[in-house]
């Protein structure tokens, strides 16, 4: 699904991009999302999501960390660079003393999608 080629699915500020490599995180979170009126467009990889998707539309992105290619770190200084007030999660199944810059919040693996989707009303203020 493109956000390039095709009418915006939703409003702005509903769209949520998921970034993993594994299938069932990918869904799951896809489908937390979308039951609570989340449009929701996922990838496998960056350089997938890079090619097909308008950054600038989107105003959160949930990026797991370790990926194959670029990885969550580098596409979340892509995004910045084209949408500086996207918000960023990203995922990771390891300690991070801190969340790098580009990033506006780490949650580690496992975790609850219902607090994901908390934290992605909060900040479309609902």
């Amino acid at each position: 699904m493109s956000l390039n080629k095709g009418p915006v699915l939703g409003k702005p500020e509903s769209i949520v991009v998921i970034l993993d490599d594994d299938e069932a995180v990918r869904f799951s979170l896809r489908a937390a999302l979308r039951a609570t009126g989340f449009t929701v467009l996922a990838f496998a990889t960056a350089e997938v999501m890079l090619q097909q998707t308008d950054l600038a539309l989107p105003t959160a992105f949930v990026l797991d960390f370790e990926l194959p290619g670029i990885d969550g770190i580098m596409a979340a200084q892509h995004i910045r660079a084209c949408s500086p007030d996207a918000f960023i999660v990203l995922l990771t199944g390891h300690e991070i003393a801190s969340a790098p810059a580009s990033v506006d919040l780490v949650l580690r693996k496992p975790f609850d999608p219902a607090r994901l989707v908390g934290l992605l009303r909060v900040r479309r203020g609902l």
